[in-house]
């Protein structure tokens, strides 16, 4: 068996990051390669191809060490630690400092579509900030910039593109400007369109699909890094993917070409990007290929260092393991830093509750202490809810019935941070066929009906009625919501809604409620 690799480091930017100490770190690195460092050499080979000890300088050095920190070059790390960030510019485009923004877009091209925020808070660009300030201006300069009109906000990205939001809110000179924009876009595209029109796929992954065993060989002989780790996302903080030729050959079923990733060291734990690993792929089964978990499979990442971690257990609604991992007899790998908790019992919670498998998020609640107000449980409460496709008759009873068990254990009224609003909003946005059931639980624990949210400025009742949830808006005034809402902003009214989306029953049945008075 060829020996493991090593794979190249992950380095972490430190909070107030110091272009002097970024300069010693490169310089410890040029002696490091020209000394052939294994740690080096790994880590000079995943960024620069063609370097070699005698020509290696510190230009290169500085390249190598900012593709480390998941930067493009050095001048684009170097920009980020003169402040050239994120946030930055989101501070700039909300005060409107057009000024400010050009300058630090003409350092940083890139930061114009980045993120801040994550799972539980805000996740938003500069052009939000901007369309939400009716900042024309600002807004034509980020379009210029190549900002995103498209991209929404987590969880409900449908509702909540700068595109959606100016339209909505009857913005039309910014939907003019962003209209142009995407006309320009179009004929860029148009002009310069790949053929497949497909994501490219790394060289062992593309070997992988095409079931190219002699191929994949000669890469990972020549010294291809098994795991094929790429920088990936829309958030400043680099994020990473890797594992992606070893999930291909697990999802297809490949077992001979997996065997051959695992000997020249894939890892079986990578984190392929927003699809785990592929040891959790092995154990899932039914891949898009629609095969069942095959027991060799499982068996060979196993034998080659696979786990099952804390997180993802419920997900493949294994209680066996979940059990196990609670009474301390299987490792549960919990994960660092992550918003799905800190303690096992937490974990397990999260991903049961994503897995809707109430018998692991009953036997998790037996270790959780969490107090009715803490926020914790809002995102918790959220993990049951169907995504963006409708559940079968089983699911919608596991839906509910995990929802329950979690809804016992807090505040119906807690809401999503910044962006502010509650779970009765969000079961209304992700009815598909459990909204009613949901909804009354919410209002029968005490859910109330008059709260707003951040960036649809709306009641529970307005998102039924832009969303065209024609039973819950039946439910919602049945329980006592306002049909009229006096004080909302003129296009958030339900009516607004209604009548925006033409949603044509909604609105009679509103005006029946005395709405249009």
């Amino acid at each position: 068996m060829t020996a493991r690799r090593t794979h190249p480091p992950v380095r972490a930017m430190r909070e107030n990051p110091d272009i002097d100490q970024l300069k010693r770190q490169a310089r410890e690195l040029l002696e490091a390669y020209r000394a052939q460092s294994p740690e080096a050499v790994v880590e000079v080979a995943a960024h620069h191809r063609t370097a070699t000890p005698e020509t290696f300088a510190l230009h290169d050095a500085q390249f190598v060490l900012a593709r480390s920190y998941g930067f493009e070059s050095w001048p684009k790390l170097k920009a980020a630690v003169d402040g050239v960030t994120t946030a930055t510019l989101h501070e700039a485009v909300e005060k409107g400092h057009v000024g400010v923004v050009r300058a630090l877009l003409a350092r940083r091209p890139e930061i114009v579509d980045l993120m801040r925020g994550g799972p539980a808070g805000f996740e938003i660009r500069a052009l939000h900030i901007a369309v939400m300030r009716r900042d024309v201006q600002m807004t034509r300069l980020l379009l210029d910039a190549g900002a995103d009109t498209r991209g929404g906000i987590y969880p409900n990205r449908d509702a909540t593109s700068p595109r959606t939001i100016a339209d909505e809110r009857g913005y039309d000179e910014i939907v003019a400007l962003m209209d142009a924009q995407e006309r320009r876009a179009r004929g860029a595209e148009t002009d310069g369109a790949d053929a497949d029109g497909d994501a490219p796929l790394g060289q062992l992954q593309a070997a992988v699909r095409r079931n190219r065993p002699d191929v994949l060989r000669q890469l990972l002989d020549m010294g291809v890094d098994p795991d094929e780790r790429t920088l990936v996302g829309q958030h400043e903080d680099q994020t990473y993917s890797a594992g992606g030729p070893l999930m291909e050959a697990v999802n297809t079923g490949r077992i001979d070409l997996a065997r051959l990733l695992l000997e020249h060291g894939a890892d079986p734990n990578a984190n392929v990007f927003t699809s785990g690993s592929p040891t959790f792929a092995a154990y899932a089964g039914g891949s898009p290929c629609g095969h069942a978990a095959d027991p060799a499979m499982i068996d060979l990442m196993v034998e080659h260092g696979g786990w099952i971690d804390a997180a993802s257990v419920g997900y493949l609604r294994r209680a066996d393991l979940a059990r196990r991992m609670l009474d301390g007899e299987l490792d549960p790998h919990l994960e660092s830093g992550t918003f799905s908790g800190e303690k096992v019992a937490e974990q397990i919670l999260w991903s049961g509750a994503s897995g809707r498998s109430a018998d692991i998020v009953r036997m998790a609640l037996e270790r959780i202490a969490w107090p009715r107000d803490d926020p914790r449980w809002f995102w918790m409460l959220w993990r049951p809810l169907p995504g963006h496709e409708d559940l079968n008759e089983a699911e919608q009873a596991d839906c509910r019935e995990s929802f329950r068990l979690l809804l016992e254990r807090c505040d119906p009224n807690l809401r999503a941070g910044e962006s502010g609003q509650t779970m009765l909003h969000e079961v209304i946005a992700r009815d598909h066929g459990v909204g009613v059931s949901l909804a009354s639980m919410l209002l029968d624990a005490g859910a109330l009906t008059d709260i707003r949210d951040g960036f649809l400025k709306s009641t529970p009742l307005g998102w039924a009625c832009r969303w065209n949830r024609v039973e819950l808006v039946h439910l919602l005034l049945a329980r006592g919501a306002d049909p009229i809402e006096l004080e909302a902003e003129p296009w958030a009214t339900p009516l607004a809604w209604a009548e925006r989306r033409r949603h044509a029953e909604i609105a009679s049945i509103l005006r029946q409620h005395g709405a249009d008075r």
